[in-house]
């Protein structure tokens, strides 16, 4: 027989994660119901009154967190349509923008080469330069939209820690001289099964946003740990600045597909990493404050 603690454990994770197991976690719900019930049917025999008015209190109770847990199931698999629809959208959309960006590109390449072998006004080669970088540009974002319309993950057993490691030993560098980059890696983490080229993806898309929210150098910190006590059971990957930080306003649409406060952002990169984890069945939790910096935490389930 399961001991108490475990069973509290047990609730725990399952009432903390209720739009992932949404039967589970209403299962639990209805068990500690029927266990508090009869322990005010005892605690109350021989008082009517008592135990209707606690029945009356237990039942409101029961119906609230019902709700609760219906309605944030509701809700994440609403965002998961939304998310299904935004991928299909940028997966069609960098197919049909991609054939026509590759002429494009080459033949401004083919026009900038015979300028320069004096086949052409020499004064318009500067034009052809804009024209080849806006191209580059272009070609990176649908490089973008294309890469949010394939999360698809093929997770295989992989640490953590490892991971983390790797990405940052060619990252590390791109934040400039005035950037500190600091590793807190734990040792020892469980395995766990994750794609590892989509979550590499989506640490550097943290690192290089953590960067951006420096300009003028800063405090960048990459860690890992075991989720707590608290916590439902997992890995936690983190990443936080020293930067600009977020006003309420824009902490509250930060992970919205397409948001963004950088005139020349696409508002794809916070999207794609919520969507890499929410794909491995984690979940992604952004703090961040005006001044003070942000804090992203990415939590893989074991």
């Amino acid at each position: 027989m399961a001991s108490p603690s475990r069973l509290a454990h047990a609730s725990r994770a399952l009432l903390a994660e209720p739009s992932r197991r949404p039967g589970l976690s209403l299962a639990v719900t209805a068990a500690l119901a029927v266990g508090a019930w009869l322990g005010l049917y005892h605690g109350a025999r021989g008082r009517p009154a008592w135990l209707f008015a606690g029945t009356v209190l237990l039942g409101g109770a029961v119906l609230a967190v019902t709700r609760w847990l219906v309605g944030a199931y509701t809700r994440r698999e609403e965002r998961v349509q939304q998310l299904a629809a935004v991928g299909r959208f940028a997966a069609q959309m960098a197919h049909d923008l991609k054939n026509p960006l590759a002429v494009l590109k080459g033949s401004a390449q083919y026009l900038r080469e015979e300028v320069s072998r004096g086949n052409g006004p020499a004064e318009h080669g500067e034009f052809l330069d804009l024209m080849l970088q806006e191209l580059e540009r272009m070609r990176r974002v649908v490089d973008n939209y294309q890469r949010l319309g394939r999360v698809e993950p093929t997770p295989s057993p992989c640490d953590l820690s490892d991971l983390a490691r790797g990405v940052m030993a060619l990252q590390g560098f791109a934040g400039g001289e005035n950037t500190r980059v600091a590793l807190r890696l734990a040792e020892g983490l469980p395995p766990c099964a994750l794609d590892r080229d989509l979550v590499e993806g989506a640490l550097k898309n943290l690192v290089r946003n953590a960067f951006e929210a420096m300009p003028e150098g800063g405090a960048l910190t990459v860690s890992t740990r075991r989720a707590g006590v608290t916590e439902p059971e997992g890995v936690v990957l983190a990443v936080q600045d020293t930067g600009t930080g977020m006003d309420p306003g824009t902490l509250e649409r930060a992970l919205e597909s397409f948001y963004t406060t950088r005139p020349e952002g696409s508002g794809l990169g916070l999207a794609f990493v919520r969507r890499v984890v929410e794909a491995h069945g984690g979940e992604l939790t952004l703090t961040s404050r005006p001044g003070e910096g942000t804090l992203v935490e990415l939590r893989f389930p074991l």
